[in-house]
This record gives structure tokens, C-alpha cells and sequence, in this order.
């Protein structure tokens, strides 16, 4: 039956005469078996084709007519290259060669509109022979719905497991926009971010975008006439421009526009929580185009998805922001604490100024020759107490200073000395006997106000543990030296050790033994070396007192080989 309304079809060379309106209730007569067949292909669900062996179009159903946008008299005649761009005329002869070897065969491909429109199809297609003549006859079913869900079930699961194993921000709105740019080809798709030092857009994302492209937008100020994404942000909803050579968003920027032939662009913007614009997403292209349903729903997830990655990251800021005004304050009350040492220590220096300056004030009446050579070793001891009491000031001054975290190349046994001169008058007005074992040089790549922080912090923590013991037992041994990478340094007391339960607490924010604690010490203290790549540890020692373990990566330096750890120790 099917192969002779097929044949009815071939000889027409036009496809079959329907009527405008067809009568969906044709009732059958004995007799007309292929006016039957003809009828029920005609109106078939799916778009019907038959196809000579040389890949003209011979006959298209009332289905493949409208969903190609074709009138019949159009589609019919056409190379099936003009309607499947992955099919180009000259694979066309291997392809029909390989479906007369099989007889049938199924498989996913494209299909384009008259205007250009991609559709995602399954095709299901037999050969057959009528008359000694080669045909194939093919069923072509829209998959455009199970793609897209695809896609956007694939782009969503890409994106939420890179941001879910901590990948940077810079990677995972990268592999957004590669992404959106496979679902729809021959777009431009970009993120661009807020800055808020200048209040104006710059590109974070964009696999495609060229260096010209980025000097020609950045920077770029929100407003009316800033393009699609300017406005976007200035106004916090979508601006989806047809034709940038007519829209007055793009007024300002005709010299972009014809410079990368941009001629469409559709931007979202993308807020925080609180409303407040964080940056835009967008697709570009090449010709002029509204999205429709479909990529309406890519745009609104891809904006969605591109802002977990942007909070996340904006979030981060914030807590080491909040992390590193908590630790300054610390340094400001530790240093509040130790003021009257603080006072004692600079008192030595200065007195000693005044009374060799008195001294030479003195000589100079009876200055003779030996008057002058003891003058000049006042001189000399008025610089050295001077020189002194500077150190401790500046020392004083860049632990308390606010700055922000910076990492540098320091020696450690070196900043656990310079640590040291900060307590020294305490330690000393505590009875605290300090022994340090510095082991060979090692250096690391730390923040040195943070890391001095530590050590003052688990320096004093000591004092206060060994209040109770007698005063010839009040030994704090410090240790550093190198393991498996990582330099160690510990702080080793002779007092009453950790209970079991405080040692599951201990470095808990607002956890404290004493009396008048805040709790905060140890927990910046913890903060601060994981931020480092490290790790703080405490535990008893087998004769008393406990020991406060931290334990830093080496920094790495580039040998003639890679990475050399090795070449760090001196």
C-alpha cells in the first residue's frame, strides 16, 4: 500500500494534491486503499520525505512543510543539504551507499528552517527499491524538547559540581558560557561583573571573546545607552535587543557594533539576594534575533546557575574581610594587654639616652682630649639605646597595623625571634624562661604580622598555663624544624597540660579556661594556619604541660626540574 501511494507521489514530481483544509474525518470506501495511504501520510505527525539517490527531495508531507517553514512547491526539489547542515552534498553519495548496505537505520541530526532556525530531530529512514528505480523513505521525529532539557540538565550538573568541588569563580562561569555556546550555535555568550572600585562592568567569562573585544566594551559604566548589558545592570531586568543597529542602547556604541558585527544581544542581569546588581550574562550574535521560548529558559537558567559561583566567591570575600578585622583586633587587644610591659621595655632604652646625653652635657664643660673620647662613646651608646627603642616602636607599630593579608618569603626562625622581642619584658616579669632550638634555616611563604601573631598568641597562652607552677618550672621550649614538607614549630609548657574535654574545644571560637578570656585567641589562631595550608594541633606532654604543635607547607621554588621543596632549606 505505502509503496504505491510513494509511487502515485514520484510521478507527480510534485508531492501529492491536497486540498487547503483536509477532512480529518476522510471516510474510507472499499476500492481506495491508496488514496488511504496517501491520505494517512500526508497527515502524519511526523514530517515524511522521500529521497532520490542523489539526495533531491522528492515528496514532503503537510508536517515537514510547516515545520521547516517551506511552502511544498519550495521544499520539494531541494538537496536534503539544504535542509541538514550535517549532511553536506558531497558525504551525501557515502551516506546513501552505506543505508543501502543496512536497508534502515536511525539517527539523530539537524534540521534548518527557511529562516535559518535549528531544529534537533530523529530521523528513522529505509531503503527501498519500486521499479528498479533506488529510493529511501524517512520518518523525522522533533527531539528539540528532550534536547533542551538535556542541555540544560547537562549545563547544571557541569556547572554545580565545579562550584561544588571549590573550583575558582574565573573556571566555572567559563564552562557556563562554553556550554550555552554549544546549545546555541554561532553565539558569543559572556559574563561580565560589577567592579566596585569604579562602579563599571568588565569581562570575568567569555571562552570566545578576543582581546579587541574586551578593550573596545571595558570599561564599561552602566546606564541607557551602554549596550544590552549596560542597561541590563542600570535598569536590573532583561534588555534583549533584536538589531543593535537600531536600539538606542547601542546608540553610543554603532562603532562596536560595526566593528564585530554584533548585531543581536540579549542581556540578564544578575542580582544578589538583596536586589543589589552583581554583573550580566549574555549572548551575542552575528545576525539579527529575538529569543524564543527555548532560549529564553537557557538565558534564565544560565544567569541563575552564573550567580552561585559570583555569591559564593563575593561571600568568600566577605567572611576573610570580617576574618582579618577580627584578627586585627586581637593584635590591638593583645597589645592593650602588654602595654605596661610594652612601657617597661621602652623605658630601659630611654633612660639610658637621657643619662648618657646628660653625661655629655656634663663633659662639655671640661672637654679635653680624653673628654672628647668619652663623649663620642656616649654618642655612640645614645644611637644604639635610640636605634633599640625604634625597633620595639616599629614593631609595635606593624603588629597592630590594619593591613591586608600579603603574603612574602620569610626565614622562620627568624620571625619567631622577632615575635619573642615583642613579649620579652613579660616573659621575663612572669619568670618564663624561653629555650629555643632553631634547627636549620627554613623558609616559608606566610603572612609575617599573622604568623607573629600565632606565636605571640601561643607565647602568651603558655605564660598564662605555667601561672600556677613554681617559678623554676616555668619553661616555654620552642622548637622548629622540617618534616615531610611542611616546617612544624612547637611550644612546648610545663604547666597543668589539657583536660580531654578542652582539647575537643579548645580551638572553638568563645571557648576559654580563664577567668577573664574572650575565647578568640586560639580560634584566630587555628583560622590563620588553615588559611596557610596548614594545621594546629595540641597535646600532652608525658611529663607535664602541654604542646601546641603548627605545621606549614614549604613554599615552593622553581628548579631546573620543576618544583624544588629542598631548595628552601639552607
Amino acid at each position: 500500500m505505502l509503496q504505491r501511494a510513494i509511487h502515485s507521489a514520484l510521478r507527480s514530481r510534485q508531492g501529492v494534491s491536497m486540498p487547503p483544509q483536509i477532512d480529518h474525518h476522510f471516510a474510507w470506501q472499499p476500492g481506495q486503499p491508496v488514496r488511504l495511504t496517501e491520505f494517512a501520510v500526508e497527515v502524519a505527525a511526523q514530517a515524511m520525505f522521500t529521497i532520490a539517490p542523489d539526495g533531491q527531495i522528492l515528496n514532503a508531507n503537510r508536517t515537514a512543510c510547516e515545520r521547516l517553514e517551506y511552502p511544498r512547491e519550495e521544499l520539494v526539489g531541494l538537496h536534503v543539504a539544504d535542509i541538514d547542515p550535517l549532511y553536506p552534498r558531497e558525504s551525501w553519495p557515502a551516506h546513501f551507499e552505506e543505508l543501502r548496505q543496512c536497508g534502515q537505520a536511525i539517527f539523530p541530526t539537524q534540521h534548518r528552517t527557511r529562516s535559518g532556525r535549528i531544529i534537533d530531530v530523529e530521523v528513522s529512514v529505509s531503503y527501498f527499491e519500486f521499479e528498479g528505480k533506488e529510493y529511501c523513505c524517512s520518518s523525522v521525529r522533533d527531539i528539540s524538547e528532550q534536547k533542551r532539557a538535556e542541555s540544560l540538565a547537562r549545563l547544571q550538573h557541569d556547572v554545580l559540581s565545579l562550584v561544588a568541588s571549590g573550583e575558582p569563580q574565573h573556571h566555572c562561569l567559563n564552562r557556563l558560557c562554553s556550554l550555552v555556546e554549544e546549545i546555541v550555535p554561532q553565539s558569543l555568550a559572556s559574563v561580565m561583573l560589577l567592579e566596585n572600585a569604579d562602579h563599571c562592568l568588565r569581562f570575568e567569562a567569555g571562552p570566545r571573546l578576543t582581546d579587541e573585544i574586551r578593550e573596545a566594551f571595558e570599561p564599561l559604566p552602566p546606564g541607557l545607552h551602554s549596550g544590552s548589558c549596560g542597561a541590563a545592570a542600570h535598569l536590573k531586568r532583561p534588555v534583549l535587543v533584536e538589531d543593535t543597529r537600531t536600539s538606542p542602547h547601542w546608540a553610543r556604541l554603532q562603532h562596536v557594533v560595526d566593528r564585530f558585527n554584533l548585531l543581536a544581544c540579549w542581556s540578564l542581569p544578575i542580582l544578589c539576594d538583596g536586589g543589589r546588581i552583581l554583573g550580566t550574562f549574555a549572548i551575542s550574535h552575528s545576525r539579527t534575533a529575538v529569543p524564543d521560548e527555548c532560549e529564553m529558559e537557557l538565558l534564565e537558567t544560565a544567569c541563575s546557575l552564573a550567580s552561585i559561583p559570583i555569591r559564593r566567591s563575593k561571600e568568600q570575600e566577605e567572611l576573610q574581610q570580617r576574618h582579618n578585622e577580627l584578627a586585627h583586633f586581637s593584635r590591638v587587644s593583645t597589645m592593650g594587654e602588654m602595654v605596661t610591659s610594652l612601657a617597661h621595655e621602652l623605658a630601659q632604652p630611654l633612660s639610658a639616652i637621657l643619662n648618657f646625653s646628660e653625661a655629655c652635657q656634663a663633659r662639655l664643660l671640661t672637654v679635653n682630649a680624653d673628654g672628647v673620647d668619652q663623649i663620642a662613646r656616649y654618642v655612640d651608646q645614645i644611637c644604639q639605646q635610640g636605634r633599640r627603642g625604634g625597633k620595639i616602636l616599629a614593631r609595635m607599630r606593624d603588629y597592630v597595623r590594619r593591613t591586608s593579608p600579603r603574603k612574602s618569603t620569610c626565614e622562620i626562625s627568624r620571625m619567631v625571634t622577632e615575635a619573642l622581642e615583642l613579649v620579652a619584658h613579660e616573659l621575663r616579669h612572669r619568670n618564663v624562661e624561653v629555650r629555643i632550638d632553631k634547627g636549620e634555616s627554613v623558609v616559608v611563604q606566610v603572612d609575617r604580622v599573622q604568623i607573629e601573631q600565632v606565636i605571640v598568641n601561643l607565647v602568651r597562652n603558655a605564660a598564662d598555663a605555667m601561672e600556677s607552677v613554681a617559678s623554676d618550672r616555668r619553661i616555654l621550649d620552642i622548637r622548629t624544624f622540617f618534616s615531610d614538607g611542611n616546617v612544624v614549630l612547637e611550644f612546648a609548657d610545663r604547666g597543668p597540660g589539657i583536660s580531654e574535654d578542652e582539647s575537643d574545644q579548645i580551638f572553638s571560637a568563645f571557648f576559654t579556661t580563664k577567668p577573664s578570656g574572650t575565647g578568640m585567641g586560639l580560634a584566630i589562631c587555628r583560622t590563620i594556619i588553615e588559611d596557610h595550608g596548614g594545621v594546629i594541633s595540641v597535646s600532652n606532654n608525658e611529663l607535664g604541660g602541654a604542646t601546641f604543635r603548627v605545621s606549614i607547607p614549604l613554599v615552593e621554588q622553581e628548579g631546573p626540574h620543576g618544583p624544588q621543596n629542598d631548595s628552601v632549606r639552607r
